[in-house]
């Protein structure tokens, strides 16, 4: 969780949720068992329906309008996933005939 429990969180603010789709019981027979004994989570970004701490249940508003409800995890959350390392070999891809 990004933020301290202790800091308010205006209404409006963009922030990201986390809920449980499924828990463990409820997941699909035949999963390997590190996947089948954990629970199945979402996470959302939204505009914070009512003014609120990190780690309470809240209400969100998505930029397409839907609502969802779920624990405040994060306060202005951004990206951090990437592509990997660059592979010098798909770099000249398609460029080889161009010359």
């Amino acid at each position: 969780m990004q933020g301290t429990t202790d800091d308010l969180v205006p209404a409006g603010t963009w922030v990201e949720i986390q809920r449980t789709v499924l828990t463990p019981d409820q997941r699909a027979a035949g999963l390997p068992q590190e996947t089948a004994c954990t629970p199945l989570l979402e996470w959302i970004d939204g505009f914070l329906d009512a003014d609120a701490k990190v780690g309470d249940e809240v209400v969100i508003n998505t930029i397409i309008g839907r609502q969802h409800s779920g624990v405040l995890n994060r306060v202005n959350p951004g990206y951090t996933h990437s592509f990997g390392d660059t592979v010098p070999e798909i770099l000249t891809i398609g460029t080889e005939y161009e010359s």
